[in-house]
């Protein structure tokens, strides 16, 4: 009995002992699998130049660029060639250059940044601060990229089509405008064709039927009579400016 006691006392610690075993080989499993490992370490990298001496590079480099920039546009400002500039030495474009080297002489010389340059560049030539900073700013990129100066865009503009650009209408118009009898008053109309009327009597009877009565009539002119001929809807029609 006491052996048998004995047995079953071992074979329980046996169960017990696995058990233990098996839990603990689990909970080895799972911080295995859930284990974050460290990122190894960063490798340094030897740089060819360093940081220092490459934005020193970089910065020397722009200066350069900037001051070859200015020698340029002096050479071409000082030069005795002719139609150098559109509109010639006082037109426009040179008022331009001139912008364009004060602009590159604060910054290079005087070391003013850009935008400061250029708006006092800008007020030495009697442009805005603000737009006319902007602008040099503009050329002043366009030359040192380039070496083309700003052209005007005086003339090139989208162009938009009038009624007044077919001949057609026009000649109807004028017709229109010529053979009507412009006056409310008949007598006044009488004594003014007859030259009557004192001269201011006469100016202001001038005046009411240039800006009052032709608008008016050529309005309703155009509004009933040609755009229907001509197939335009009306619409709203045209203003009294538009007339005018």
């Amino acid at each position: 009995m006491g052996g048998e006691g004995c047995e079953g006392e071992g074979e329980g610690d046996e169960i017990q002992m696995s058990g233990q075993e098996s839990s603990t080989m689990l909970t080895a499993s799972d911080t295995d699998l859930f284990r974050v490992h460290a990122p190894p370490l960063l490798k340094r990298q030897k740089l060819d130049v360093s940081v220092k001496t490459a934005q020193l590079q970089a910065k020397t480099k722009r200066y350069d660029k900037l001051a070859d920039a200015l020698t340029a546009i002096e050479k071409l400002i000082a030069s005795n060639k002719t139609k150098i500039f559109a509109g010639g030495q006082n037109g426009l474009q040179a008022y331009r250059a001139h912008a364009i080297q004060s602009c590159l002489q604060m910054v290079v010389q005087n070391k003013r940044k850009l935008i400061v340059a250029s708006q006092r560049a800008a007020e030495s030539q009697n442009f805005a601060e603000a737009w006319g900073g902007r602008q040099v700013c503009s050329w002043v990129r366009a030359w040192i990229t380039s070496r083309s100066l700003p052209i005007s865009q005086r003339g090139h503009h989208v162009k938009s089509h009038t009624l007044l650009s077919d001949p057609t209408i026009c000649a109807e118009l004028r017709s229109y405008v010529r053979s009507n009898k412009w006056s409310m008053d008949p007598a006044k109309l009488a004594e003014f064709t007859q030259n009557k009327l004192i001269p201011d009597a006469a100016e202001r009877s001038v005046h009411q039927v240039v800006n009052v009565e032709m608008p008016n009539g050529l309005k309703r002119y155009l509004e009933l009579e040609l755009f229907p001929w001509v197939t335009l809807k009306v619409g709203k029609g045209i203003s009294f400016c538009t007339a005018q």
